[in-house]
């Protein structure tokens, strides 16, 4: 039942982005922009964020603890986070660069979830049912997405830079700036979260195991992102890469890091 109400409500809020990205589409079009603003952007993605919401409470309900245990679970909390990301950046800095980033990466992690065809499990091992399990999990999901934004407009724009007239500006870069530094306190937060999780779970606070050497990683390469933009003037593709350098390890340790035999020893992997 819990399946069929995912497809439902899953299926309409990948409808509603997918409108939504339209209309953000043709709000780069100047004849559009006025028309599209609120009626084929705005109100869909919000729509379709409600339809979410919806489905991750009635889920947690159902299941009797945060649904967080796997990674289709995860993906539709990072999906979650995106609009509030997105709509985030356009309030506070009148800037729309991100909004058709932020649209493909939700419709990307909508698919994933949709396709990967989970039956969600009533079942929680013991560390899991810690109070920790929540935050810990909420607070990277948040960091992520909006690392996911960064990496696809770095990936999106370091392509268009090598078009004429096409460089990315400073606004752009500007843009991406904000979105690493919200991302790096709160990737940092969710190791700390987890590394005290870890001393009560465990006895340990680290253990230096594959999932928390990828962890520490990506954390070092946005550091080493934020630290050459702070002291050295980057060029523009420079920045761009290490922007998406940083999604990508982030990506790999979250999403991929399961293919990896040596993952296996790992207590940090996500349950099939």
């Amino acid at each position: 039942m819990m399946h069929q109400h995912f497809l439902i409500l899953g299926s309409s809020a990948f409808a509603l982005w997918c409108l939504a990205l339209v209309g953000y589409l043709l709000g780069n079009i100047p004849a559009f922009q006025q028309r599209t603003r609120g009626l084929l952007a705005t109100i869909p993605l919000i729509a379709g964020w409600v339809l979410l919401v919806v489905y991750l409470v009635d889920l947690w309900l159902h299941l009797g603890h945060p649904p967080m245990r796997s990674i289709p679970q995860t993906l539709l909390w990072a999906a979650f986070f995106l609009p509030l990301v997105n709509l985030g950046m356009e309030w506070t800095r009148r800037t729309r660069t991100q909004a058709v980033p932020t649209l493909v990466v939700g419709l990307a992690f909508l698919l994933g979830a949709l396709f990967m065809n989970e039956m969600p499990s009533k079942e929680l091992m013991p560390a899991l049912q810690s109070p920790w399990f929540a935050p810990h999990v909420l607070v990277y999901m948040l960091s992520y997405a909006a690392l996911a934004v960064a990496g696809v407009m770095a990936l999106w724009y370091f392509g268009a830079s090598y078009v004429p007239g096409m460089m990315p500006g400073a606004m752009l870069l500007d843009d991406l700036r904000v979105l690493m530094r919200i991302a790096y306190p709160l990737l940092t937060l969710g190791m700390l979260l987890g590394a005290y999780w870890a001393k009560i779970a465990w006895g340990h606070y680290w253990s230096w195991d594959p999932k928390e050497t990828a962890a520490f990683v990506s954390w070092a390469v946005i550091l080493l992102y934020l630290h050459l933009d702070a002291r050295m003037k980057l060029a523009p593709r420079m920045q761009l890469s290490l922007v998406f350098g940083a999604g990508l390890t982030v990506a790999f340790c979250w999403l991929l890091l399961n293919v990896i035999p040596s993952a296996s020893s790992s207590v940090h992997v996500y349950s099939n």
